[in-house]
């Protein structure tokens, strides 16, 4: 995952707590909602009824080698039995056997063994996609460096910044250091402040509360709460000269709790990556894709969404010497964190023995355009080919990527072996075209998806149906995790029906997933609204594509942190997933399932199981809560929530209509 979002408390994964909006986001999710629906209605409504004999690609249509078995239900039985958790495993082995960052050797490479394997499946079509699309990495010469400097400008302490190697998995040679990307080149110097995590309030109470500033300092945070690189602009905005970011043991390593290799939970010396980049798609080509040819920006066009102070990225064993060598007085409770013998204090400037001292932030990083890969693997489909079922994941990690995002890989290409070898079997073919993603850069921001969309945009709001994402695959073994938009609930809930529970093969993975994710009012599985923070982004918020994101979970009642904590370091790898998530697989299975199932569903089914009534009902939520806040203060200045109520009550009129007239059909 790129990203994380205030409806987070990391840096991970997007996802919304139960019943909890903001303002803004109330009328963010009202407007997404609204114009989201567009595309997924007009989408059942184009593809209900059409039949193709002969695709425009070139589907095949002809006498297959087997007689045809019309038993759809049959059918897709045949291909959930077909899919093996030994083979996701195996896959997940070699596809986090080596560092891919993006635009690596490795990761062309990676490209190239998913299109030899579509190719090996007998896809219809697979593409190599390339777009150049600017990228930043750490420099090889000149080091990032963070530390301590006294009076006489020697250091006294300096950071490590390189993660200690548990298990063999973990020594490679082409691992890159821990860094913070499209963080400004820059060396500064100055008093350090701790700022909590970096949000606007932490800020703004340090200056109104604690009557302290930040003015030319460096400010040293905590991961977590919101993106990292708001942080980043935050900071910024507050004046500071420089920023450190670390993962605190509060926030990713809780007394009480064994850490890797022992554990599941991040060593001491563990150090998250990740993007500052404050926006999605290759920063110097935005909204158009990022073709050779493409004009593009000029870097100090760019300061609106890349940093323009040095950003670096601390383990808790480093960042601790910074702030046990911090004076001032103590923060309040709710700021402190959990490092050992540890006071954690507001710092500014150094005082007794340590006067006359200075932080250190030195940080090289390149920001240079390099090249991308997308893969896109296509089954054409035989009634309707000219409407598109999409499953997709990106391949690029920080390092060895085995939760983020090879686990979701391994999935999908396990999921487009079975289909494919029941085709082969069977001469089944999905009524519609079914197109496999494997996206390249997508931690930098969204990158690879970004561009495909925005080269394909016309193509997708005609022939798009859904999109859904298998980023994660799974990062605990407690029940499902699922965001998605509305109108796809009943066909999520569906496809939960026919899996079964991997640890209990007498119930369905909805029923556990019932009892153990309720929604608020208990009557059906919680399912989250999707934010921001991975690759269905650009199909939802740009070409209003209904989409669905899922994940193996684990229980968030019950450990304190809201991602799995290896996340974005060098310990996600094959022996972190194998030790401490998924031993024998069968949580990763259960997963691809459901999405295989979704996938199905949508392919074949002639009257797409979508529910526009989910709409209405979630805008009605998303109204009510906005009105129950702020319509008595909107009254008193005479702005009047009347016409917004009842547009929703006319669309929810038409919804039901819609919806019964899609039973109809159904029926029939």
């Amino acid at each position: 995952m790129s990203r994380m979002t205030e409806e987070m408390v990391t840096d991970g994964k997007v996802r919304s707590p139960q019943g909890i909006f903001t303002t803004r986001r109330i009328i963010l999710m009202i407007l997404v909602v609204v114009v989201g629906v567009v595309g997924g209605l007009i989408g059942w409504a184009i593809g209900k009824g059409q039949v193709h004999p002969t695709s425009s690609n070139g589907a095949t249509t002809g006498s297959p080698t087997n007689s045809p078995t019309t038993d759809l239900q049959e059918i897709h039985k045949q291909i959930i039995a077909e899919m093996k958790s030994t083979n996701i495993e195996d896959l997940l082995k070699y596809l986090s056997a080596k560092p891919h960052i993006a635009a690596s050797a490795r990761q062309l490479e990676l490209a190239n063994f998913i299109k030899s394997k579509w190719e090996e499946y007998n896809f219809d079509k697979v593409e190599l996609v390339k777009y150049k699309v600017l990228l930043s990495k750490p420099q090889t010469v000149l080091k990032n460096r963070v530390g301590l400097k006294d009076s006489s400008d020697n250091f006294r302490y300096e950071a490590t910044i390189k993660e200690k190697v548990l298990h063999p998995d973990e020594d490679d040679p082409n691992i890159v250091l821990p860094f913070n990307a499209y963080a400004k080149e820059a060396t500064v110097e100055g008093d350090l402040i701790y700022v909590n995590y970096a949000r606007q309030e932490d800020f703004v109470k340090l200056e109104n509360d604690f009557q302290l500033n930040c003015d030319n300092k460096i400010a040293i945070a905590r991961y977590g709460k919101i993106f990292r690189g708001d942080k980043a602009r935050i900071a910024e905005r507050f004046r500071c000269k420089g920023l450190i970011l670390f993962s605190d043991p509060a926030d990713y390593a809780p007394p009480g709790y064994k850490k890797y290799p022992d554990g599941w939970f991040l060593p001491d010396t563990g150090v998250q990556r990740g993007t500052l980049f404050l926006g999605d798609g290759d920063p110097q080509t935005p909204g158009y894709p990022a073709i050779e040819s493409a004009y593009r920006w000029p870097l100090e066009n760019l300061t609106d969404v890349l940093p323009n102070i040095p950003v670096q990225p601390l383990s808790a064993s480093d960042a601790a010497p910074l702030l046990q060598a911090m004076s001032g007085n103590e923060v309040p409770a709710e700021w402190r964190g959990q490092l050992q013998n540890t006071t954690y204090r507001f710092g500014g400037q150094f005082t007794g023995s340590r006067n006359g001292w200075k932080a250190y932030l030195e940080v090289h990083n390149t920001r240079e355009s390099l090249d991308a890969y997308n893969v896109i693997g296509t089954i054409n489909g035989k009634l309707d080919p000219d409407h598109y079922v999409l499953v997709g994941n990106h391949r690029d990690s920080w390092i060895f990527g085995a939760v983020d995002p090879s686990s979701g890989t391994s999935n999908m290409m396990e999921i487009s072996r079975a289909i494919t070898t029941v085709m082969k079997k069977t001469g089944w073919r999905p009524r519609r075209t079914i197109k496999f993603c494997s996206w390249g850069a997508e931690e930098y921001g969204l990158i690879g998806s970004t561009e495909w969309v925005e080269e394909n945009e016309k193509l997708l709001i005609r022939n798009a149906v859904s999109y859904a994402n298998t980023d994660i695959a799974a990062e605990g073994n407690f029940t499902l995790h699922a965001a998605a938009s509305p109108i796809m609930k009943s066909v999520l809930y569906e496809a939960a029906k026919q899996t079964p529970d991997p640890d209990d093969s007498t119930k369905s993975l909805y029923d556990t997933w019932l009892q153990r994710k309720p929604s608020a009012d208990k009557s059906e599985p919680y399912v989250g609204s999707l934010g921001a923070g991975s690759d269905y982004a650009p199909f939802m918020q740009r070409v209003g594509v209904s989409s669905v994101d899922f994940s193996y979970d684990f229980d968030t009642g019950y450990y304190p942190v809201s991602s799995y904590p290896a996340y974005h370091t060098i310990y996600d790898t094959f022996d972190y997933v194998k030790k401490t998530i998924d031993p024998d697989f069968r949580y990763h299975l259960a997963g691809a399932r459901v999405c295989c199932s979704l996938t199905l569903l949508q392919a074949d089914n002639p009257v797409l199981s979508m529910s526009a009534p989910e709409y209405a009902k979630t805008l009605k939520l998303y109204f009510d809560q906005l009105a129950e806040q702020y319509e008595a203060r909107l009254n008193a200045r005479n702005i009047k929530l009347n016409y917004l109520r009842s547009a929703i009550n006319n669309f929810t009129t038409a919804a039901q209509t819609f919806d019964s007239f899609a039973k109809s059909i159904k029926s029939d």
